[in-house]
Parts: C-alpha cells; sequence; structure tokens
C-alpha cells in the first residue's frame, strides 16, 4: 500500500512540477516523427525503387525478427497467459 502512495506522490510533484507533462508532450513529439517517418519510408519501399534481391533481404529480415520476439504457444502458463 505505501508503493502506490509514493507513486501518487511522485507524480502529482512532477505534474505539479510540469516535468511529467513536458516527458508526455516530448514522447508524442517523437512518436510523432517516428510515425512520419516510418510513413514515407514504407512509401519508399512499396514504391519499388530497390533492387529485387535488396527487397527480399528486408523482408526475410523482418519475419526473422517477428519470429524472435513472438512468443511461443510453449512459453505461456497453463491459465493461457505469458
Amino acid at each position: 500500500m505505501a508503493l502506490w502512495t509514493i507513486a501518487g506522490m511522485t507524480f502529482r510533484e512532477a505534474a505539479r512540477k510540469k516535468i511529467l507533462w513536458t516527458a508526455l508532450l516530448a514522447g508524442l513529439g517523437f512518436l510523432a516523427v517516428f510515425g512520419i517517418g516510418l510513413h514515407y519510408q514504407m512509401a519508399d519501399f512499396k514504391a519499388g525503387t530497390m533492387p529485387p534481391f535488396l527487397r527480399y533481404q528486408i523482408l526475410t529480415r523482418e519475419k526473422l525478427i517477428q519470429a524472435r520476439f513472438t512468443p511461443s504457444p510453449q512459453s505461456r502458463s497453463p491459465d493461457g497467459k505469458f
């Protein structure tokens, strides 16, 4: 219970000093810039201006990364949670 009290006091203090709002605004700004960059990167990728072999390598690497971070059914607990 004391943990939540301290956490609440910390967030109130951060909000009072506008640290919380500044961090939230900076985080949203980062996500906006990242999203815009990703949009233009995917538009360029779909335009087909790169050689097919390079496109194949990128797609293969994406699938390997996705497979690496996707939990397998064996990693679940008996109640179905991770």
